[in-house]
């Protein structure tokens, strides 16, 4: 699952968020401090700086793909 707050992604993170289907916008996840200063994401309850919302999910697809290829026997872990 992935959280994020309104008022830390911009229009572009926005659209691409709300295509991940366990992606949960908030109005607030109380991390105002940074909130304002950098980007970040929850991820599995896992507080996560990032340096881009676009490249964190890159990384969040990219593993959901290796997990799934593994999952379908496509590659054994460990490969990429």
């Amino acid at each position: 699952m992935i959280e994020y707050c309104l008022s830390n992604v911009d229009d572009d993170a926005r659209q691409r968020l709300t295509s991940v289907s366990d992606a949960t916008e908030a109005s607030c996840l109380e991390h105002c401090g940074i909130c304002y200063l950098e980007p970040f994401l929850v991820i599995d309850g896992d507080f996560h700086r990032v340096e881009s919302h676009e490249g964190a999910l890159a990384d969040c697809n990219h593993e959901e793909s290796l997990e799934k290829r593994e999952r379908d026997g496509s590659i054994t872990g460990g490969e990429q």
